[in-house]
């Protein structure tokens, strides 16, 4: 048989075997009546139902993590003061807030991941005027919130094996003007809040920087 009769034939069984496997089916629904179609349909909603019974309760706060910060103008007794009403959540323009479920108090807790998302230090300071129970007071003048100390991992920055730096991102980005480049690593100066902006800069993974 040549390759066109060959072709010819396997197209054929194909159909054939297509067809058959649509008449079978149309029979099989001739022969379900609607009495059954009523039965498997309450089924089928009963199991979801079951289902949706059985799922966990969906909930927008997140679980503690290492290295989380509170807001800025953060109280003392901050976790005593803070309600979990998350106005200072949503009137962060930038999404750097994120609520956070406490275990302990059985509520959830704004804070800061500003290893992922910075502190952009707003100018009019949103999160702190938003706060009705005064657990973020407002900052005095000139005063800037301190989210901690930023680490810096030489061997992972692109500088590593330069005389002099080719990457400048972190030292360009800072709205402080706190970073400046030393033979074989970065100095922060003590105006560095740790927002994390110069971070989020970083092109490296994993990156060069880190807040603690």
């Amino acid at each position: 048989m040549d390759r066109k009769k060959f072709f010819k034939s396997g197209l054929s069984k194909f159909i054939e075997a297509a067809v058959e496997a649509t008449e079978e089916a149309a029979r099989m629904m001739t022969e379900i009546s609607p009495l059954d179609l009523e039965k498997n349909e309450s089924k089928r909603k009963a199991k979801k139902n079951n289902n949706r019974k059985k799922a966990a309760p969906v909930t927008k706060s997140r679980r503690p993590k290492k290295g989380l910060k509170y807001p800025p103008g953060a109280v003392e007794n901050f976790l005593i003061k803070c309600t979990g009403c998350g106005d200072c959540i949503e009137s962060c323009p930038h999404n750097a807030i994120i609520p956070v479920y406490n275990e302990r108090i059985k509520k959830d807790i704004p804070q800061m991941d500003v290893n992922m998302s910075p502190c952009r230090m707003c100018s009019d300071w949103p999160c702190i005027t938003s706060c009705k129970p005064k657990a973020l007071k407002p900052l005095k003048k000139n005063e800037m919130p301190c989210f901690g100390k930023i680490e810096f991992i030489f061997d992972f920055c692109l500088n590593n094996e330069m005389d002099n730096p080719i990457c400048t991102a972190c030292r360009d980005i800072c709205p402080l003007g706190s970073i400046s480049f030393v033979p074989k690593g970065i100095n922060f100066d003590k105006t560095c809040t740790a927002c994390g902006i110069c971070i989020k800069s970083c092109l490296t993974f994993p990156k060069a920087l880190v807040v603690k």
